[in-house]
């Protein structure tokens, strides 16, 4: 899901946006109420019911919008990305969706108030919860600002892992003991993966590895990239019955598919993975707007349309992503998905920027209860 500064789908916090029942049954009869909410104020935002002009929702309370629709409907929210530039997310969907929509645009995010630092004696990495520090000088330091609680340390380099648990974190400043990789760590286990279905126009296999620590607090660790024959594994004697490794395995080929599964791992089980089918004919193509097509999906949750410029001589860097939900595409027999800026109201400026390369994608999206798998195609469109 796909920006750093903007939290998609997240549950509404208090005070935002009027309360709708998710689970109601829809009466086809009868408008179904629409609760949007932006979190912050948005530059702009519309919505269209159908094929019906866009429309400005009504303004409910600073970040929230409710608005009625009959069938499948779209929603486009402009978002300051914080620097330079702007995000444009739009979103189709009908009423059998979750009828509470939340765009989050960011807004000033305050600093977390604790530091944990300290200092390892070789080249590496440490992580704590999302954040990472590294180095590939020996003697250095890493420090972390996080809120107050319980966190997991986890430090490596390509031979060995540190693990400190249970970190408790209840004072303004936490200086944690120094690490030396060698003297205190575990040598990484390696082991051999294989795909059950890669195809010989498939050109790069790989990974990447994640360590899931479940503490006081609930902390996802990504740690490791690798190729397939050679995945780096956390012994086994150093791990909780809550850990668990998280695998993502992809494969790629030279037109621009690609496939990727995400799923847990422990120790006993098989080292086998079984990537998604691709996306059927996928094209995409660059007029006004960006235009994206399929002739063939796998099983999907949501089909997101992406694209992004960044230039080098304004540093401004504008984004525009659509997700179709799975609701939407068996309603409507979606076939190609356009990023709109014909919009009423919506200005140039915020367009993605085709002066310079254009990055472009088009993905096929699950996600499962242990398991998340993406069919994607991708391009680089240049400068027009």
């Amino acid at each position: 899901m796909l920006s750093a500064v903007c939290a998609l789908l997240a549950a509404c916090s208090g005070g935002g946006p009027v309360d709708v029942e998710p689970d109601a049954q829809v009466d086809a009869s009868q408008p179904a109420q629409v609760a949007l909410s932006t979190v912050n104020p948005p530059l702009f935002v519309a919505y269209r019911d159908g094929q019906a002009a866009w429309k400005t929702p009504e303004l409910v309370s600073v970040g929230s919008y409710a608005f009625e629709v009959t069938g499948p409907y779209q929603v486009t929210v402009v978002c300051s990305n914080g620097l330079a530039g702007v995000l444009t997310y739009q979103r189709a969907r009908t009423p059998d969706d979750e009828r509470t929509l939340t765009v989050a645009c960011a807004g000033s995010t305050p600093i977390d108030p604790y530091a944990v630092f300290g200092t390892v004696a070789q080249p590496g990495e440490v992580h704590v919860l999302q954040y990472v520090d590294l180095s590939s000088e020996p003697a250095w330091s890493y420090s972390f600002r996080v809120k107050p609680g319980t966190y997991d340390l986890f430090a490596h380099d390509d031979q060995w892992v540190v693990l400190r648990r249970d970190l408790k974190v209840v004072d303004d400043h936490v200086e944690v003991a120094p690490i030396d990789l060698p003297l205190e760590g575990a040598l990484l286990s390696h082991q051999a993966f294989t795909l059950t279905n890669e195809t010989p126009g498939e050109r790069e296999l790989g990974s990447t590895v994640g360590v899931w620590f479940l503490t006081a607090s609930t902390t996802g660790q990504l740690a490791f990239s690798s190729p397939i024959a050679q995945v780096p594994l956390v012994p086994s004697d150093r791990l909780r019955p809550t850990d668990a490794h998280r695998l993502t395995f992809f494969a790629s080929d030279r037109a621009g598919s690609s496939r990727s599964i995400e799923r847990p791992h422990r120790y006993g089980q098989e080292p086998t993975a079984t990537l998604p089918p691709p996306l059927g004919g996928p094209k995409l193509s660059l007029g006004r707007d960006l235009v994206a097509s399929w002739s063939s999906l796998p099983e999907t949750d949501t089909v997101v349309v992406r694209s992004s410029s960044f230039s080098m001589v304004t540093r401004a860097r504008n984004t525009h992503e659509l997700e179709l939900s799975k609701a939407y595409l068996a309603a409507t027999g979606a076939t190609t998905a356009t990023l709109d800026t014909a919009l009423p109201g919506y200005s140039a400026e915020w367009r993605v920027d085709q002066s310079v390369n254009v990055s472009a994608s088009v993905a096929a999206r699950r996600v499962g209860q242990l398991e998340t798998t993406e069919s994607k195609f991708s391009a680089t469109i240049p400068p027009r």
